[in-house]
């Protein structure tokens, strides 16, 4: 189990400093998010958002970067709302400031990332921005957020090839070799093959290229993120973490299970910088929390 757990001590490039963490249901039922620096072992319960919304309001995607230009950490939060006078749900974008400690509003957004009203979850970090899954109609596209800048940005997919249907394949984001890449599956395939797209000039469509096909491999659920060297982890079906590594071409079971469909793995760079939280054993909320959870 020691080795398993020095695997993923990931030395990648430095992606994310501060691993933000939306840690139970209920926080996400009271509109509460923390932040937890498990280097320096801080917590930090974020203040509640002065915005005004509707009654009827649902907490989903978060977001969490670095801001280069000021050099402040930042968590954006997507709301939805109901509104009964013009029966229609809309989306409101809020942005928390470390160094301010409060929340604002910023200009919101037409598409919306697949997770909006579920529990909150990480999708992909690279280079001050956020990137989402998301969807038009029946079409799906990436979102992506700029830290610095604030500003929200649709990114194309690529284009699968001729006679495939997007109704029968799910998709995952992730970051190959500094890129932003799409992994395409068709997702009811007992054995399931991963066509790994990237795109080589942010925004440019013409610019995804299809690098290569992983598998077929038997007994996995869904892609998750890329390793070194090539390999890939996944879900099986059992809901538990596995590498596959394309030399051998065999699955490794790590023995980490998850939360059934919220299985993640996420890139984590040891840091130091301070939050302003108290530390976790000092912290009521995050030790209730994690007996919860245990």
């Amino acid at each position: 189990m020691a080795e398993d757990v020095e695997m993923l001590n990931m030395p990648e490039d430095v992606l994310i400093d501060i691993l933000s963490w939306l840690p139970v249901k209920s926080l996400v039922r009271f509109s509460k998010i923390a932040i937890w620096n498990p280097s320096s072992r801080e917590f930090k319960p974020l203040p509640l958002s002065p915005i005004k919304r509707a009654k009827h309001s649902a907490f989903g995607s978060c977001g969490f970067g670095f801001d280069r230009k000021t050099n402040d950490y930042k968590v954006l939060r997507i709301v939805t709302q109901y509104l009964n006078q013009r029966r229609c749900w809309v989306n409101q974008a809020e942005i928390y400031s470390l160094d301010a400690d409060s929340w604002r509003e910023i200009p919101t957004l037409e598409h919306l990332p697949q997770d909006i009203g579920d529990i909150p979850c990480f999708n992909t970090y690279h280079d001050g921005h956020y990137y989402w899954r998301a969807f038009r109609g029946r079409g799906g596209l990436i979102l992506s957020f700029d830290f610095a800048d604030e500003v929200f940005e649709v990114l194309p997919l690529p284009d699968p090839g001729e006679g495939i249907s997007w109704n029968n394949y799910s998709w995952h984001l992730a970051i190959f070799n500094g890129c932003i890449a799409a992994v395409l599956y068709a997702w009811q395939d007992p054995e399931k093959c991963f066509d790994l797209w990237v795109m080589t000039e942010r925004g440019v469509k013409d610019s995804w290229v299809k690098q290569a096909r992983i598998g077929p491999i038997s007994g996995v659920d869904r892609p998750l993120e890329f390793w070194r060297n090539g390999g890939l982890f996944l879900k099986n079906s059992r809901g538990q973490l596995v590498l596959y590594d394309p030399s051998t071409q065999q699955l490794k079971n790590l023995q980490l299970p998850g939360p059934q469909g919220r299985l993640q793995v996420v890139t984590y760079v040891e840091s130091l910088v301070p939050i302003n939280g108290r530390r976790e054993d000092e912290d009521d909320l995050f030790v209730r929390t994690t007996i919860q959870n245990s």
